[in-house]
């Protein structure tokens, strides 16, 4: 599970984060989650995730799916 004191410093503010790729069960830059929602996540410079921009309605319910197929669980919900 995501752990809310390891976020990349890159995710904006919100519900939603990605961990930070340095520490346990961190983002292992598989590339999933960006190409699942766009719309939401990024990738920084080394291909690591972070949330861009928090979902709107119609992007809560993808977001979700990516928690669910993240293989390392780096995507968080608050």
């Amino acid at each position: 599970m995501a752990d809310l004191n390891n976020v990349h410093e890159l995710n904006v503010k919100g519900t939603f984060f990605c961990t930070a790729p340095d520490v346990d069960d961190g983002c292992i830059q598989c590339g999933l989650c960006p190409s699942q929602v766009p719309e939401v996540f990024g990738e920084d410079e080394d291909g690591s995730a972070y949330v861009h921009t928090q979902p709107s309605n119609e992007h809560i319910e993808l977001v979700e799916e990516a928690i669910l197929d993240c293989p390392v669980e780096s995507i968080g919900k608050r």
